[in-house]
């Protein structure tokens, strides 16, 4: 549906062949002229009728509403209603995406980005063609149209119709290297590996077996190689290889193949802590005095501070 006004559609399609219409009100049937104040009663009534004659490309119309606009917008419909058998290419109703717009959305969902490049301008400033190339990935696509953005649209109806032809193809060809991916015998072998394994995690496994029996820990050395990950596995004496698209599994793989040569069968039991093994450093406590000290009388204290008294005095005299 088309959210355009009857006006502006009008305009537009004149601008293109660069004839203006002319809209003329028409007066009522009584020419005795009226004052300003005669004018607004008359305008004020609620069955009056303005009224607008147009003129274009020689075809004249007349239009009526109870408002200047809608009159406007009233005789450039019955006008755009006459246009429409000459020229159906303009005035046709358009959809709420054009071509260039569903274009987009579709790469958008694809995740491809259009280059447009405009290549070639043919004809006078007045009608001008011009000549694009959309580049999607390494297809290139051309367009021709008069403006710029009737060109895009050409070349967008291509781009549409060209993803519509080979949608098929695409989903064939997308079913095939998942069935490969899926007949993969490194990778189908990787997790048969992981499957026969005794435990979930292998990794931390090998770990705690190592520290268990007071050996060097595991070295793990990886290389990749068209998208594959290959990581070989060290620990006891023993190397493993695995290979696999994910860098996680080829490790865990590694490790399994690790713990089934060095015939792991349960996962080591944490060794118990000991009782009193308390850091000195943090639970330090200070020795028990060995005499319990009391209170001073006043007697005690008063000889103290007299004592005290003494030898600061005695210090001043010694200082001069």
């Amino acid at each position: 549906m088309c959210t355009l006004t009857p006006t502006v559609r009008l305009n537009s399609f004149a601008m293109t062949r660069q004839i203006a219409p002319v809209y003329v009100e028409v007066p009522e049937n009584d020419t005795s002229p009226e004052s300003p104040k005669e004018q607004k009663q008359r305008t004020s009534k609620r069955d009056y009728l303005f009224k607008f004659r147009l003129l274009f490309e020689g075809i004249e119309v007349e239009g009526s509403a109870k408002t200047k606009q809608n009159a406007k917008h009233n005789a450039a419909q019955k006008m755009i209603e006459l246009l429409k058998p000459k020229y159906p290419k303009y005035f046709a109703v358009k959809e709420t995406l054009d071509a260039e717009e569903k274009m987009l959305k579709m790469l958008g969902d694809k995740k491809l980005t259009p280059i447009y490049q405009y290549i070639r301008e043919e004809g006078s400033s007045e009608n001008r063609i011009y000549t694009v190339n959309c580049t999607i990935n390494s297809h290139v696509l051309e367009g021709r149209g008069r403006g710029k953005k009737n060109a895009r649209l050409d070349v967008a109806e291509k781009v549409l119709k060209y993803f519509k032809d080979h949608e098929s193809v695409s989903e064939t060809d997308q079913a095939e290297t998942i069935d490969e991916k899926s007949e993969n015998p490194d990778e189908k072998a990787v997790v048969e590996r992981l499957e026969n394994c005794l435990f979930t995690d292998p990794v931390s496994v090998l770990q705690e077996y190592l520290v268990h029996n007071n050996l060097d820990p595991p070295s793990y050395t990886s290389h990749i190689s068209d998208k594959i990950y290959s990581i070989t596995c060290k620990a006891g004496g023993i190397s493993y290889n695995a290979s696999a698209k994910n860098k996680k599994l080829a490790k865990q793989c590694s490790a399994a193949g690790v713990i089934d040569i060095l015939g792991v069968k349960e996962r080591p039991k944490k060794k118990p802590k000991k009782k009193g093994s308390r850091n000195q450093r943090y639970h330090f406590r200070y020795p028990a005095p060995t005499k319990k000290l009391g209170l001073l009388s006043n007697v005690q204290f008063s000889t103290i501070t007299t004592c005290f008294k003494e030898v600061l005095v005695q210090h001043y005299y010694d200082m001069f």
